[in-house]
């Protein structure tokens, strides 16, 4: 691994409740400039926390995030997965920030419950169809995300990365026995979900408006501030 500092860095990744869903700015975005931090942005619409595992470990590899930086982890279902496909995106398509438009050829695609309703290629609809319907077992799911959960936060303990967990009931809420000693003392607990006033619409309670990011932005500063990561 190589291991380049510079400016330090603020990683969000997650689903599209830390993504531009709707809004012009996330909480990610709001608090890296507040801290002085360079943004990385790993937060994207129905990301999934295979996707989390893969971006961030990426990162580390790479050595674009160290242990100097600030990763903050928002999980997402247990059941969302993704795939690569030999197709290519659809033109008309625009992805955000953190999307992977091409990818060794193909493209990545994103799975969760009901996906196939917005898929582009029939083969493609075909197949999310077909996966939702034979091939979902929500306790597999669980025992999956239980056993790669383990193996990524000893791997981010044992790099002493700086790791907050984003505890959010805007989606299934984990308990935090998922999250070890070393990292529950950095634990996040997002109150927005408690108040309809940060709600993106009144029939959208899974996302937040942009006050709902900023008073996120808000409180994780005074959260990093508390427990001295800078």
């Amino acid at each position: 691994m190589s291991f380049n500092n510079t400016k330090r860095k603020l990683c969000v990744a997650g689903c599209s409740i830390s993504d531009y869903t709707r809004v012009d700015r996330t909480y990610g975005e709001i608090l890296s400039e507040n801290l002085g931090f360079e943004y990385l942005h790993e937060g994207s619409g129905c990301g999934s926390n295979a996707r989390i595992w893969r971006r961030i470990t990426n990162h580390i590899l790479a050595g674009t995030l160290t242990e100097n930086d600030i990763i903050i982890i928002q999980y997402t279902e247990p059941v969302r997965t993704e795939f690569w496909s030999v197709y290519p995106m659809p033109s008309y398509k625009h992805e955000g920030p953190s999307e992977e438009p091409s990818h060794n050829g193909g493209r990545i695609l994103k799975w969760k419950m009901g996906s196939y309703t917005w898929q582009h290629y029939e083969i493609e609809k075909n197949f999310h169809r077909a996966y939702e319907k034979y091939f979902v077992n929500d306790k597999f799911s669980r025992e999956n995300f239980t056993v790669n959960n383990f193996n990524f936060q000893h791997m981010l303990s044992n790099l002493k990365m700086k790791v907050i967990f984003n505890m959010t009931k805007r989606i299934g809420q984990f308990e935090d026995e998922i999250i070890l000693d070393c990292y529950k003392p950095l634990i996040y607990r997002d109150i927005t979900a408690a108040v309809k006033e940060y709600d993106l619409a009144e029939n959208d309670q899974c996302h937040m408006n942009q006050a709902g990011h900023e008073i996120t932005a808000e409180n994780l500063k005074n959260h990093i501030l508390n427990l001295n990561l800078i």
